[in-house]
């Protein structure tokens, strides 16, 4: 779990992107305009991001679900990445062919 680094301006920004065509981003309130935005799971009313297996065993009442980063303060916050979908499901699928290889050897021997 962590804290989410929110800019200074965030509310600021937030209004100024109001309901526009962009989805605003969870740590500046811009909207995001690139398709390469990543999604993270926001907990504690909106105060923290979590990964999935700690979302799993925290109270719900306090799941936010689903916002999105940008990429631009997902590159001026690289403590987020883990906390991102992308990179979860990346660390799960480097997990299974890390098992796989590991039963493949085993197999041979």
């Amino acid at each position: 779990m962590i804290g989410i680094p929110y800019h200074p301006k965030y509310h600021e920004n937030l209004e100024r992107t109001g309901n526009g065509e962009h989805q605003p981003c969870i740590v500046c309130g811009r909207g995001i305009k690139s398709e390469a935005c990543h999604m993270v799971h926001v907990h504690r009313g909106g105060t923290h991001l979590v990964t999935e297996e700690e979302a799993a065993v925290l109270d719900g009442a306090s799941d936010l679900g689903l916002y999105p980063i940008g990429p631009c303060c997902l590159r001026r916050h690289p403590e987020i990445k883990p906390y991102t979908r992308a990179a979860q499901i990346r660390e799960e699928a480097m997990r299974i062919m890390r098992e796989r290889r590991d039963a493949a050897e085993q197999g041979r021997q």
